[in-house]
């Protein structure tokens, strides 16, 4: 018995390490075109103070690749930014309502943006949307250099995130063999 112990424990640690080996590898010339895209974007984005009651986890940025570690799957480069209330960070509440810093702090964000000469492309505001069951969503767009860059604003009953993108973003990212 203390053996077959031993041997799962044994295979188990092998698998895990197995897994923990298991890196990400960045190909550095889509991580330059990212960047570098990008850049101004993520400047129109660090341009402007937070909005009160919801400040942002850090500067917007290009994220590097990494491994979701809920379910181990490969996370490709994504740029963004992130505002939240401070109950959200200390807990996430349990809220049926968008709480109103969040939806004074949306507004502002997206009104910071457009004022750096982003349009407003949405269709609808999805008015529908309450921050609960689904986002509220604004999508703006601004052309840069030679791309056309898409802006994401989604607000949730206590967070705003905003999401950058462009056409033929490249995938820079991949498991290493």
């Amino acid at each position: 018995m203390a053996f077959t112990v031993l041997v799962v424990t044994a295979l188990s640690k092998v698998s895990g390490d197995t897994r923990e080996r298991t890196g990400v590898v960045t190909d550095a010339a889509a991580l330059s075109v990212w960047k570098s895209t990008l850049s101004p974007a993520l400047d129109d984005l660090n341009s402007f103070p937070d909005p009160p009651g919801i400040p942002a986890d850090e500067p917007a940025r290009v994220r590097p690749c990494a491994i979701d570690e809920s379910d181990g799957s490969l996370v490709q480069l994504t740029a963004e930014k992130h505002w939240a209330t401070d109950a959200s960070r200390n807990g996430y509440p349990s809220l049926d309502a968008v709480v109103p810093e969040v939806r004074a702090g949306y507004a502002e964000i997206v009104e910071s943006v457009v004022a750096r000469g982003w349009t407003d492309r949405t269709d609808s505001h999805e008015e529908s949307g309450d921050g609960v069951n689904g986002p509220v969503r604004t999508t703006l767009t601004k052309s840069i250099g030679n791309e056309r860059v898409t802006l994401w604003i989604d607000m949730y009953t206590d967070s705003v995130f905003a999401t950058l993108t462009f056409p033929d973003a490249p995938r820079a990212c991949r498991l290493e063999e």
